[in-house]
Formats: structure tokens, sequence, C-alpha cells
């Protein structure tokens, strides 16, 4: 009799335990972000207004898929299978904008903003997040001169096409 039950009890532990399956994490999250260290900024993609979040705890610069279409940007897809594309964005700091050629990594799910900016461009930029999170700190003279190509400081309204990559 002890047996047969031995099976049975094995069964009914194995389905009530509960079970581990190996989920992914999320794309692209060097860490899950934390509300106190992110914002949501406005910004341009050449004269049409974006929303922006600024996201250190996000390695990868992404951008939703809706917002591609509707910004008329040419996506393609890279070695990965990953929908990519590269879009001029400019962001606002205290008293001008960070204008940049971004590659973006398209996302499908809907978020509360249209782009996400992650660490990568934050380390590209030297860019420091302000403390009243309304909007990035200006570069220092030494990091618009070091600024790698692609990725400017504009003291304009940021919709002009002239940039500076160094302070007169």
């Amino acid at each position: 009799m002890a047996t047969r039950t031995a099976p049975i009890i094995f069964l009914i532990a194995f389905l009530i335990t509960p079970q581990r399956c190996p989920h992914p994490p999320p794309p692209f999250c060097a860490r899950p972000p934390s509300q106190d260290t992110s914002m949501i900024i406005p910004g341009f993609t050449g004269s049409s207004p974006v929303s922006v979040s600024v996201d250190p705890n996000i390695f990868q610069s992404t951008i939703a898929l809706s917002s591609v279409y509707r910004l008329n940007i040419l996506p393609f897809f890279n070695r990965f299978g990953r929908l990519d594309c590269n879009a001029p964005l400019s962001v606002p700091t205290r008293s001008g904008f960070y204008t940049s050629n971004v590659s973006l990594t398209c996302f499908y799910t809907p978020r509360d903003v249209e782009i996400v900016l992650g660490s990568e461009w934050l380390t590209a930029c030297s860019a420091v997040l302000c403390d009243d999170g309304s909007r990035l700190e200006d570069p220092t003279p030494s990091v618009i001169s070091s600024l790698p190509a692609g990725h400017y400081w504009n003291p304009s309204n940021g919709t002009t096409a002239t940039t500076h990559r160094a302070v007169d």
C-alpha cells in the first residue's frame, strides 16, 4: 500500500510547489528603474516635439515604434534582428540644448514617453541631471570640446541648425 501512495504524494507535492520558470530580464535594463533618478523632459527631433525620458538605470536608448512612423524616421534591422533607427534629437539643458544624432532601438510596448535616453547617451554626452528634475545641467567647456562625433551642445533654442562643439 505504501508503494502505491508514494507516487501520488510526490505528484501532489510537485503540483502544489511553486515552480520557478526562468524569465529573461526586461530588455535593455541594467537594473530595475527607480523613480527618483529618471525624469521626463520635452525634446525635439528635427522640429517635431517629443516626450523624452532620461533614465540612467536603462542602458540602451529606445524609441516607440509609433513615434518612428509619426516622425517619418526610416527604421532598419540591426545584425541581431532588432529594429533600430537613427534620429536627430535635441533635449534641454539649463540654458541650451544637447543635439545628438542618436541610435535608438525601437520598442513595441506602450510607455508614457516616446524616447528613452539611457546611460550610454548620458555617458557619451557626459550629461548630468539637474537637482530639480526638469532638465540637464549645462556642460562645462571641457565637456563641450570633448563631445564625440554626432553629439553637440547648442546654446540656442534647439531647433536651429547651428550647433557648437566648443565654446569660443
